[in-house]
C-alpha cells in the first residue's frame, strides 16, 4: 500500500470510529442505562479493533505518517 492510500485508509478508519462514538450520545438519550452501557462496551471493542487492525497497520507501513496524522488532527481536530 502506498503512502497516500495508507493516509486515506487511516482517515476513513478514524471517521468510522468517530461516528460510532457520536452514536453513544443518541443512545444514551433514548435507551436505559443497561442498554447504553452495553453499547459503550461494544463501541469501545469495535474501535479498538479498527485501531489495531487498520489504523496501526497502515501507520506502521510508512515512516513519519503517524506524526503527520497526529499533527493534522491536533491542528484541525480531524485528519484532512
Amino acid at each position: 500500500m502506498d503512502r497516500e492510500l495508507a493516509k486515506h485508509v487511516v482517515s476513513v478508519a478514524l471517521k468510522s470510529m468517530g461516528e460510532l462514538s457520536d452514536l453513544l450520545e443518541l443512545i444514551k438519550n433514548h435507551c436505559d442505562a443497561t442498554e447504553y452501557a452495553a453499547y459503550v462496551r461494544a463501541v469501545a471493542a469495535v474501535s479498538g479493533e479498527i485501531a489495531t487492525q487498520i489504523v496501526h497497520r497502515a501507520l506502521a507501513a510508512h515512516a513519519g505518517l503517524e506524526d503527520e496524522v497526529e499533527g493534522k488532527v491536533k491542528k484541525y481536530g480531524k485528519l484532512i
